[in-house]
């Protein structure tokens, strides 16, 4: 029998015999029927009949395999389920290699359990991702229109304060274009100080962008 890295049971003698002539024996039942399937060949036959026969060979060959596998899959399962049924029920007369399966079956329905956590975490987490990124797509959206709105009146009112500075000069100290010169730069202060904390709080990456960093940091204008 083939070696594996996992840890093999202690069988005994005998089991490894039966192991090892069970092998054989559905090699020897395989290489019989191929020689079936070759003997059955007529070397005498035309050779529109040969091709059928062998059609019909073919056929047969693979309904023995299938059978021969059916087969295989039983006693496979009554060999394996027999002891694990001892094992879970601690029948009487269990033998040592079948009470030792006891262990490992638990170990494996441990490993089942979460295994199966692990994937309702992973389904929830995955959900949770969609969520969030649908989230944050719209908060994108969000930002690009602001971005645009606050960026339309930073150029507004910069291009109104020459304006407002020439009348002052012009004006030959009038309290009133004073006045209005300072409110208008009071409230651009507020302006550009309420879009700066919208851009802070939104989560945008203002940092990486020229003109978002400059509304940010520069509220001296």
């Amino acid at each position: 029998m083939a070696s594996s890295g996992l840890t093999s049971l202690p069988l005994s003698e005998a089991e490894e015999t039966v192991l090892e002539l069970y092998d054989k024996l559905q090699q020897l039942e395989l290489e019989l029927a191929l020689f079936r399937f070759h003997k059955n060949g007529d070397p005498d036959q035309s050779s529109q009949l040969a091709e059928i026969d062998v059609e019909e060979a073919q056929l047969h060959l693979l309904e023995s395999k299938a059978a021969l596998a059916l087969r295989n899959d039983v006693l496979e399962s009554v060999v394996t389920i027999q002891p694990t049924l001892r094992a879970v029920h601690n029948a009487a007369h269990t033998s040592p290699i079948e009470r030792s399966l006891s262990f490992r079956l638990q170990q494996r329905d441990r490993t089942s359990a979460i295994s199966a956590s692990q994937c309702l975490d992973l389904q929830e987490a995955t959900d949770r991702l969609a969520d969030l990124e649908s989230l944050g797509f719209k908060a994108s959206q969000r930002n690009v229109l602001m971005a645009a709105e606050i960026l339309r009146l930073q150029n507004n009112t910069r291009d109104q304060e020459p304006a407002m500075n020439d009348s002052v000069h012009i004006s030959f100290g009038t309290g009133r274009l004073e006045n209005e010169m300072r409110a208008s730069r009071q409230k651009w202060r507020v302006v550009k100080g309420t879009t700066s904390a919208i851009v802070t709080g939104s989560g945008i990456d203002w940092a990486r962008d020229k003109q978002l960093r400059n509304m940010v940091l520069d509220l001296r204008n």
